[in-house]
């Protein structure tokens, strides 16, 4: 009887240990596409406001260059 409950026991331990041990899987794939996507959707966010920050820069680029040319060209 000691053995059978002794291979119950460790046979629960077991089964315990891998129904912890997949959870923590299962919870830790989550995390890492959850971590993939955020990853993602940083990029593409920095990639937009980079694309504005240049597309400004060179509206203030092209204006600055439109004001000189026209206070250098009206006569004094």
């Amino acid at each position: 009887m000691l053995a059978l409950h002794s291979f119950l026991d460790s046979h629960f331990a077991l089964f315990v240990s891998n129904a912890i041990s997949n959870y923590f899987r299962r919870v830790s794939f989550s995390i890492s596409k959850l971590s993939e996507k955020l990853q993602r959707q940083t990029c593409a966010a920095a990639a937009v406001t980079a694309t504005r920050q240049l597309r400004f820069l060179i509206r203030n680029d092209f204006a600055r260059n439109r004001l000189l040319s026209n206070v250098s060209s009206s006569p004094a």
